[in-house]
């Protein structure tokens, strides 16, 4: 089990860190703007090695995940989260990914 805390100012060198190698070009996996809207959305965030996983509760009430940023598998780190049902994942394609088909 993950152990989350809230993001405040403390949280922005260890938020940086992780997030600099993110292969993502999304504003929602910077620093500053986690830690901007962290009262909006009650952020938090936890650390499980050098992997990083953000979760977010909407002003709706769900609960959102950011896609974890790290070197841990895929597969293991959103076993991480896959208690929460259900799972709501925040997640930017790149140009280059394209749809599955059937889904256009």
């Amino acid at each position: 089990m993950l152990a989350y805390s809230p993001v405040d100012a403390a949280a922005i060198p260890a938020l940086r860190e992780r997030l600099a190698h993110q292969p993502y070009r999304s504003c929602d996996y910077t620093a500053g703007v986690i830690y901007m809207w962290r009262d909006y959305f009650s952020t938090e965030y936890a650390l499980c090695g050098d992997t990083l996983y953000i979760r977010m509760r909407y002003p709706d009430g769900q609960v959102y995940h950011l896609f974890p940023c790290g070197s841990e598998a895929p597969a293991l780190s959103l076993s991480r989260i896959a208690f929460w049902r259900p799972v709501s994942i925040v997640c930017i394609l790149s140009k280059k990914a394209s749809p599955p088909s059937g889904n256009r």
